[in-house]
């Protein structure tokens, strides 16, 4: 095999091995400077796979003993990092990155399967998993986005494992005991399903560990009910990064569909956030409805009625339909009528006033049947808005939502409109059968958002609807990739301010949440 002139070793083993073995770990600014170049540049050149899966390993090993020097840069730091720390400290994320696209590209090699012995192959596929998942963790670690095109790679490797055979593959270690080829599919799942980047930091990493240690519990199947237990989330091979809650009666004509049995898991979980304190103190709590897990909730005689409206677009357009009938009769003060709102505000003092409310939701449901014929009927510039039951949760700034039959994927953004003045933002996280019929649960955002236009640096671009919420409520825009320290425009009344991204709390293929700074303004800390 000839030497890549990009590569600082030749290709074989002994260049490989003295040039790893001279190499500084103890600096890390240097070894990282060498290091993650070579990594990149071996990705890039065309190298045997038994001689790649070699060299691989070893880098490994270094970039394990690197990250114990690069986590001090961002960890406790406050955000959003300035250029030279963010780039740094995105430096553990690129490095596993780079790890795990290595290993893939072995996997799919031609003479995968008759280069290594099935043990050699497990090893190989768990350790690609296991790169994904520590470069989710990182990037979480500095609140950035994973790239949406890295869940299509782990959709893609867990079907490859499953075509020959492997995902099932258990593997034994003198000191972890069996450990399953899958374990880490499952953690980059749960993992990115928990929106870590709403929780801090270390609650991050003690989600992150909690989460190795114990989703060898969750069973993957094809069928939605095992053992008499039904699964509480599912997703689609064909379709990489669609999570759904499985509705009743669960559609089993799919053939990849991939069916989520995590009862044990939820169960640990609970126990675990039990040991640490008051659940209701521990953020690790909304974690639980985030993976699947019901909903408590308070009785209720009747269901409360709302208008939802599906995606940014169409919640921007309600907004915009809302604040004209509000200008254009009497101006009220948003908090005015408490007796009248059906839902209780995300977080406010009044809310103890608010469970007592005897509305029954006519204005709900005189928007979404209205016939919409006059200037004056509540249906006017709504019809494309459908109606929904609501019921509270115990569980603040959550609810329990029955679609009346619509369907909604996890991380699909609504709103929720009951009385033409105050509008909510959530995003569906996953369901459960209350009162005989299949419910979403839904985590509020945000209240009363305001309408504006995003564009992004430089602004020359078209402007896109968005979402902002005064407070700490942030800013929900198209998904789109954006980092920490870059700097957006938003537009509202023809007037453009300029922002920083703080923070990117939470993107998915519908939207991208992010926490937002002016250039005046402080790091806030992780």
């Amino acid at each position: 095999m000839q030497h890549d002139p990009a590569l600082p070793f030749k290709l074989d083993i002994e260049s490989a091995a003295v040039w790893m073995d001279g190499l500084s770990v103890t600096n890390t600014r240097e070894c990282c400077r060498v290091l993650y170049p070579a990594l990149r540049s071996l990705n890039g050149s065309s190298v045997e796979p038994r001689l790649r899966f070699t060299i691989l390993e070893r880098c490994r090993l270094t970039v394990t003993r690197l990250e114990k020097g690069l986590v001090p840069y961002f960890l406790d730091k406050p955000f959003p990092l300035d250029g030279k720390t963010r780039k740094i400290a995105s430096l553990c994320s690129r490095f596993h990155s780079e790890l795990a696209s290595g290993y893939r590209q072995v996997v799919e090699a031609e003479t995968f399967a008759e280069t290594f012995d099935a043990h050699e192959q497990a090893l190989i596929f768990r350790r690609a998993f296991e790169s994904y998942a520590s470069c989710l963790l990182r990037t979480a670690q500095i609140y950035e986005a994973h790239p949406l095109s890295s869940w299509s790679s782990v959709f893609d490797l867990f079907q490859l494992a499953e075509q020959r055979g492997l995902s099932n593959a258990v593997q034994s270690y003198e000191i972890s005991g069996a450990v399953s080829v899958a374990l880490f599919f499952k953690v980059i799942l749960l993992f990115g399903i928990a929106v870590p980047g709403t929780l801090g930091q270390r609650d991050m990493q003690r989600l992150y560990d909690f989460l190795v240690a114990r989703a060898e519990s969750v069973k993957i199947e094809s069928s939605p009910v095992s053992n008499g237990t039904r699964a509480v989330l599912s997703f689609d091979l064909t379709v990489a990064g669609t999570i759904m809650p499985v509705p009743a009666p669960a559609p089993v004509d799919k053939p990849g569909l991939r069916f989520l049995f995590m009862d044990r898991l939820l169960n640990e979980l609970r126990g675990e956030i039990r040991m640490h304190g008051k659940p209701e103190e521990n953020p690790l709590t909304l974690i639980l409805p985030r993976l699947g897990g019901r909903l408590p909730h308070q009785p209720e005689l009747t269901a409360r009625s709302a208008a939802v409206s599906f995606g940014i677009d169409a919640i921007a357009i309600t907004v915009r339909l809302v604040e004209r009938r509000r200008v254009g009769g009497a101006a009220r003060d948003p908090w005015s009528n408490l007796e009248q709102l059906e839902l209780a505000p995300l977080s406010t003092e009044s809310r103890s006033e608010i469970l007592g409310s005897k509305s029954t939701g006519t204005f709900a449901a005189a928007l979404v049947s209205g016939a919409g014929g006059k200037d004056d009927s509540p249906g006017t510039g709504f019809r494309d808005m459908r109606s929904v039951k609501v019921y509270r949760s115990e569980l603040p700034g959550f609810y329990i939502v029955d679609s009346g039959g619509q369907v909604f994927r996890v991380g699909d953004l609504i709103s929720l409109n009951t009385d033409d003045e105050i509008i909510q933002v959530g995003v569906v996280r996953g369901g459960q059968i209350h009162n005989g019929q299949f419910c979403y649960s839904v985590e509020l955002i945000g209240n009363q958002p305001c309408s504006v236009l995003f564009l992004g640096e430089p602004p020359g671009g078209r402007p896109q609807n968005a979402l902002m919420f005064l407070g700490s409520g942030g800013l929900v825009i198209p998904s789109v990739k954006l980092r920490g320290g870059d700097t957006i425009f938003v537009e509202q009344r023809n007037a453009k301010k300029a922002f920083r991204v703080a923070k990117v709390l939470e993107s998915n293929g519908n939207f991208c949440h992010v926490a937002l700074t002016t250039a005046e303004e402080p790091a806030s800390f992780g």
